[in-house]
């Protein structure tokens, strides 16, 4: 052991396991930097390519989308719990190694810990593979929630904003999902359950109209009946929806049953077509 360490320029066996422990730890590091390298590059084929495969995931169909994210998701969450483990038995290992003292015990284990090192490399880069590829997956759909909503949504979305005064400006579907949520011009998003009962009514109504007028698109306008829907409504809210009911009732038949002589007024201010039922 003494020539050994005279040999390698050391003074006794912690410097020459300070030293190679350096050494091991700037192979690791070059090795996992150039794999990382290649694997951003190898996702895209090729650093000029991502903007093409960000491309390619927008146009697939939404059900294919949401398989694959959660497909990449659990690969993640597999591989972070694997380079954990391995992470976890290297620690182990190294407190190992600095309680032997048989040279040829330290050489085996040292062996083990580069090898343990190598696959902890290796899952880091199947990791970044996966976390870039879910990064994508994520933008894609975010942006088709944005942009490509159904019919029925958009026409919903502008009755509800013009039902709360323009506070709230989008309405979102998720594919696949049956709830909604809604958000105000600043992105700001809203659960169903987080509206008020008289902003979740709105909602509703917004989306009545979208369905009314979606139908009337592709056949003909049919009667809309409706039995005092305002009732729930202050009377901010009560008089943007009467203006948004005629209109709709400027392309459909609506009839409108209410007990009450202001919502009558509110829907018909000369009396004209209000009919008084004994």
């Amino acid at each position: 052991m003494a020539q050994h360490l005279s040999a390698v320029g050391c003074a006794d066996p912690d410097a020459l396991r300070r030293r190679d422990a350096a050494a091991a730890e700037r192979r690791a590091l070059s090795i996992r930097a150039r794999e990382l390298r290649a694997g951003l590059a190898g996702i895209a084929g090729g650093a000029d390519a991502v903007p093409a495969l960000v491309a390619e995931a927008r146009d697939r169909e939404p059900a294919a989308l949401e398989a694959t994210e959660f497909e990449a998701q659990a690969q993640v969450e597999q591989l972070e719990a694997e380079e954990g483990e391995a992470l976890h038995r290297i620690g182990a290992l190294e407190a190992r190694i600095r309680q032997l003292e048989a040279a040829e015990e330290l050489g085996e284990r040292r062996q083990e810990l580069a090898a343990l090192e190598g696959q902890a490399a290796a899952i880091a880069h199947q990791w970044a593979v996966r976390a870039v590829a879910l990064k994508l997956l994520e933008e894609t759909r975010s942006r088709y929630e944005r942009e490509r909503q159904p019919d029925v949504v958009r026409a919903a979305a502008s009755h509800f904003e013009r039902f709360t005064a323009g506070r709230y400006a989008r309405i979102v579907a998720p594919p696949g999902d049956a709830s909604v949520r809604v958000e105000t011009e600043g992105g700001e998003g809203r659960t169903t359950e987080e509206l008020s009962r008289g902003t979740a009514e709105q909602l509703y109504l917004a989306l009545r109209f979208g369905l009314i007028e979606e139908f009337a698109s592709h056949a003909e306008p049919l009667p809309v009946i409706m039995d005092d829907i305002l009732v729930n409504f202050d009377a901010e809210r009560a008089a943007r929806a009467a203006v948004a009911i005629r209109d709709l009732a400027g392309r459909h038949q609506v009839i409108y049953f209410t007990c009450h002589p202001w919502t009558a007024e509110l829907l018909d201010p000369d009396g004209a077509r209000t009919l008084a039922l004994g």
